[in-house]
């Protein structure tokens, strides 16, 4: 969820009418606009419209309503993978992957994820593919996808960098970044290539910042002055780089150093490193979560 500080700005009712069409076109963000205008005591128009188009959005979304339990929890500003108490049973059943209620599902494929199973990850790609889901479902499942996944739930990933509508390749490359996993960067940079606003480019610089540019210093890959050839040459250097010192493209990176060495094997079907960084995630709140 974006939240723009509106308040800071000075709009006109035409700059009104150019947040609504953006709604339209993001429809995976919420936007702030109390308190917006200039002339608070009597909100343009555009300032009404676009409070009841907010509204409508809003009250669209499927699978709004979580457990009480659930609350903040798959928010890293929250409480991240804690439960705000004991989970309901359907979570802890052996087949609560299948609930009819996708945060139940969510929440029991998290905790088969503790237990090494990531066999049911999949089945959160039709929460994640389902236009009218609440957004907030969305983040938590392609943020568990990004840390509990196996190589085919990582593919996925790449085919909404690739094939997707522009908000769910903004949040396909997020989660790409939480994977760390160094294979899927040609896609985050064709997700960047694909996108037209510069806010939308400069929210996938950020991710892919995250993971090449040493922590420490200026940022080379985030608001660079490079034109695109310069730009796309530049990422694929560093990556061909990376993966030279680290030796394979399935290693986990962040700040531009190793993250994880590949595992030797008792999951074949994802990488190796991404399964150890999911793992030790997941594992250091298994106890709290539980």
């Amino acid at each position: 969820i974006w939240l723009i500080p509106f308040q800071r700005l000075q709009l006109t009712d035409a700059g009104f009418e150019t947040i609504e069409r953006l709604v339209c076109e993001q429809c995976a963000c919420h936007f702030l606009v109390d308190a917006c205008h200039p002339n608070k005591s009597a909100p343009p128009l555009a300032h009404q419209s676009l409070s009841k188009l907010l509204a409508t959005k809003t009250a669209n979304y499927k699978y709004r309503r979580r457990p009480n339990v659930l609350e903040d929890c798959f928010y890293w500003k929250g409480r991240g993978y804690h439960y705000s108490g004991p989970p309901p049973g359907d979570v802890m059943a052996s087949g609560g992957w299948l609930n009819d209620d996708p945060w139940i599902a969510l929440a029991s494929i998290l905790e088969s994820a503790k237990r090494a199973d990531y066999s049911h990850v999949s089945k959160l790609r039709q929460w994640i593919s389902d236009k009218d889901s609440d957004p907030t479902l969305v983040s938590a499942c392609l943020g568990l996808t990004a840390d509990a996944g196996l190589n085919t739930d990582l593919e996925f990933l790449a085919e909404l960098m690739i094939e997707g509508p522009n908000y769910l390749r903004i949040e396909a490359s997020l989660a790409a970044q939480w994977s760390g996993v160094l294979w899927l960067m040609p896609f985050m940079l064709e997700a960047w290539r694909a996108l037209g606003r510069r806010a939308d480019r400069a929210a996938i610089e950020a991710n892919i910042a995250n993971l090449l540019d040493p922590i420490e210093g200026e940022p080379e890959f985030y608001g660079s002055c490079l034109s695109q050839i310069e730009y796309i040459e530049a990422v694929d250097s560093r990556l061909a780089e990376l993966k030279n010192i680290l030796g394979s493209d399935e290693v986990s990176t962040s700040g531009g150093a190793r993250g994880y060495e590949p595992a030797n094997s008792a999951h074949e079907e994802g990488p190796g490193a991404q399964r150890q960084r999911r793992m030790d995630r997941l594992g250091q709140l298994s106890d709290l979560a539980t």
